[in-house]
């Protein structure tokens, strides 16, 4: 069965649609919609550093969380399996009926964009704004992940789980 262009192009979308935003800069941003399984925090350390002009001030600190929905995944995951949909096959009665659909891969893999974020950490508000302007809503590098940013309010805490990977420096190359 196919998968009706518009419920596809929702699923593409859908990655967009799920973060409140803020209108006041503040000196700490939330990066969203990356590759997790391929990005850390030095990852984006290195992206915003790059593309933080000299003038604006300085990178702190980045750290990656896994959020509620990405913790709830990969729960089900550990218990039954990434959905990934059915492959129709003899050993399976439950999904003897269900067709193969090439959207439900696609779909499971945008899910995962949601399944940590990045809190990045500047020594103003002026430098988080630099940063916003330079990298919200632009394609990272030739991967089809968007940059989602937001503005993460200063009252707001991310104490409830530990991250997963955190970065305070460039690495060293040499």
């Amino acid at each position: 069965e196919e998968v009706p262009a518009d419920e596809a192009i929702d699923a593409w979308d859908e990655v967009n649609v799920c973060t409140e935003t803020i209108s006041e800069s503040t000196p700490r941003l939330s990066i969203c919609n990356l590759n997790w399984d391929r990005m850390n925090a030095t990852d984006i350390f290195v992206l915003c550093s790059g593309s933080l002009p000299e003038s604006s001030g300085s990178l702190l600190k980045v750290e990656v969380f896994p959020s509620q929905f990405g913790k709830e995944q990969l729960a089900k995951e550990l218990e039954k399996g990434p959905d990934v949909g059915s492959t129709k096959n003899g050993d399976d009665e439950e999904n003897d009926d269900k067709e193969y659909s090439n959207e439900t891969p696609r779909k499971y893999q945008i899910e995962r964009l949601k399944y940590c974020y990045a809190i990045v950490t500047c020594d103003s508000a002026t430098s988080a704004d630099a940063l916003y302007r330079e990298l919200d809503g632009v394609e990272y590098q030739l991967s089809s992940s968007v940059l989602d940013l937001r503005f993460v309010p200063d009252d707001m805490e991310f104490d409830e789980d530990p991250a997963t990977s955190a970065c305070t420096s460039m690495p060293d190359m040499t």
